[in-house]
């Protein structure tokens, strides 16, 4: 079966000899909602500018449908449907006469456009927004109307980088249940995003660090995989209370030092919740406990913190 894409030990570096990508792998099938995480410096940017055919792999090859993006970018791009982070519609322009000007650039007839244009901007719930400008919509309906226009193209393939930017949690809800409603089994999404509760609306994620691939799988199975609690313990003196800690906790604990703060992965961590408050109350000045969340597992697989890129 074609993958909806797929990257093949993709390498890449800029200018000044940096690489970004060291031998990145993975791919998905359509009907998937597949979400890309990392940070700066990850390379999860410059794999979507590959995927999206703005720059072009030092080795390794990239396919869209098949398609290989590089040897066939023509054709790949005629697969795609690409949402960039920056808003890409004219401000002073109505909805309709954005769209309009990109169905003729993409050289649809007349006819064929306004169908697609009222289809999409209904699928979207923005229709009736049509002769609105758009710098008089609000951020949700701004990115839904930037969608709306990616949509005209009857895209196989979307690639959506960090697509609910600036928006509030209520329009980024509304956003997410709109991808929901347009995956199809000849349809597959991929969506860059830093935040956490989006990842979890995705069917597989790919973790991204150091320019691979450091987990790859569905939120469930990550989660099963990694079977951890986290406390998390604020001290001034965290050194000396790591060492007490790791007497009384066992070798099976894991425990890390982030700056003022230990971090302790472990099984059967919340029984010893309130004993290890009491016992070491007078040298806390903070304490948490909680399972272990997506954050947790990439920092777990790549030692790097999850933050906004």
């Amino acid at each position: 079966m074609t993958l909806a894409f797929e990257v093949r030990d993709l390498h890449f570096s800029y200018k000044h000899d940096t690489e970004v990508l060291k031998g990145l792998s993975f791919g998905a099938n359509f009907g998937r909602i597949t979400g890309l995480l990392g940070p700066n410096g990850s390379g999860k940017s410059t794999s979507f500018k590959i995927l999206s055919t703005q720059i072009t792999p030092s080795r390794g090859e990239a396919f869209v449908c098949g398609v290989n993006v590089v040897k066939e970018a023509s054709m790949a791009r005629r697969r795609l449907g690409v949402t960039f982070q920056s808003p890409s519609l004219d401000p002073m322009l109505t909805i309709g006469e954005n769209l309009e000007i990109y169905a003729a650039l993409m050289g649809l007839s007349k006819r064929e456009a306004r169908s697609r244009i009222e289809r999409r901007l209904k699928d979207l719930s923005v229709w009736d927004r049509r002769d609105s400008r758009v710098k008089e919509l609000s951020g949700g309906l701004a990115r839904r109307a930037e969608l709306a226009k990616t949509l005209v193209a009857d895209p196989d393939v979307l690639l959506l980088d960090e697509p609910t930017t600036g928006l509030d949690p209520s329009s980024r809800r509304e956003f997410w249940r709109v991808l929901g409603d347009l995956v199809s089994p000849k349809t597959a999404i991929l969506v860059t995003t830093h935040l956490m509760e989006e990842a979890e609306l995705c069917q597989d994620l790919i973790f991204i660090a150091d320019g691979a691939v450091a987990a790859h799988g569905s939120p469930e199975s990550l989660k099963q995989d990694f079977g951890a609690e986290v406390l998390l313990l604020e001290c001034a003196d965290p050194a000396n209370l790591h060492s007490e800690l790791a007497r009384v906790l066992g070798p099976s604990a894991k425990i890390s030092l982030q700056g003022n703060v230990l971090r302790v992965e472990g099984s059967g961590l919340a029984g010893n919740f309130e004993s290890v408050r009491a016992r070491f109350a007078a040298q806390l000045t903070g304490f948490q406990w909680s399972r272990g969340t997506l954050a947790d597992i990439y920092f777990r697989k790549t030692g790097k913190e999850l933050v906004a890129s």
